[in-house]
């Protein structure tokens, strides 16, 4: 029997040598190797290394071919009408309004338009705002590990972090991408403070969110860490600089002294 056994375990052993090894290209993330990722379907569970297997899946999606673009307008709010590239009259035939605001909203990684959040933002914008909307779907792309948006220059940056990155030479700067954006909305608390990129842009002066909860007026406003208020980080040189933690007042007044002539940085506000 023992012997019955042993012949199973390396005929399995042969076989499972013979298999083609599916070589690991990189680590997209320095901690666990499989970690959790929220998806449509709730939490799943995704290998972060990233094989050979992936790139060769992330090359097949033809983005010209496999992206497709769904209108929706308050006379179809539910059910969208295809937009085919390459149809002639397709605008003309559809729900198409040359004279409002056009809209797209694109979907992320491992997401569909048929995702609930997808679903609530189409009906929320056109019950706020009667415009083209139009969802585009990349879905047949999106589910593999997008090794192939890696390699493209990087283009914008939200809120490049204060926190652990004041005084760090890996911090964000525009020599990072061939253009790149940044779009501040938390100064001073957990964002950098002065333009970082090739163009900036700061809504509401970079830290009133409508919507976001207001802070009661404190001479400390947030915490950034749950630990001490006074930290050492270590700077390029090696060397340890102590840096205050604690978001206060003095920070805001800092983050709305801002120059509205400053080439390439623009200001805009939101409802």
């Amino acid at each position: 029997m023992a012997a019955s056994a042993f012949g199973v375990f390396l005929a399995l052993l042969a076989v499972s040598s013979a298999l083609p090894v599916d070589h690991v290209i990189m680590k997209a993330d320095p901690g666990p190797r499989y970690q959790y990722v929220v998806g449509p379907d709730g939490a799943e569970l995704v290998d972060l290394w990233w094989k050979a297997s992936d790139l060769i899946e992330a090359r097949r999606f033809n983005a010209e071919t496999q992206v497709f673009f769904h209108l929706f307008t308050r006379s179809n709010p539910t059910v969208s009408q295809p937009l085919v590239l390459g149809v002639q009259d397709i605008l003309a035939a559809s729900n198409f309004d040359a004279s409002k605001k056009t809209v797209f909203l694109v979907h992320g990684w491992r997401n569909t338009p048929h995702h609930d959040f997808n679903v609530h933002l189409i009906h929320a914008y056109l019950v706020a705002e009667d415009v083209n909307l139009i969802m585009v779907d990349w879905s047949i792309g999106a589910g593999a590990i997008y090794i192939v948006a890696i390699a493209n220059s990087i283009r914008s940056a939200l809120d490049p972090a204060l926190p652990g990155w004041i005084i760090n030479p890996s911090a964000f700067k525009s020599t990072d991408g061939k253009y790149t954006e940044v779009i501040h909305t938390d100064l001073g608390f957990a964002g950098r403070i002065r333009p970082l990129g090739d163009v900036d842009f700061y809504p509401n002066r970079g830290f009133n969110m409508p919507g976001c909860a207001t802070l009661p007026y404190n001479p400390v406003i947030r915490k950034l860490d749950d630990g001490l208020r006074y930290q050492y980080m270590e700077g390029p040189d090696g060397s340890l600089h102590l840096v205050d933690l604690w978001g206060k007042v003095s920070d805001v007044a800092e983050a709305s002294r801002y120059n509205p002539d400053r080439q390439n940085v623009y200001h805009l506000y939101t409802r």
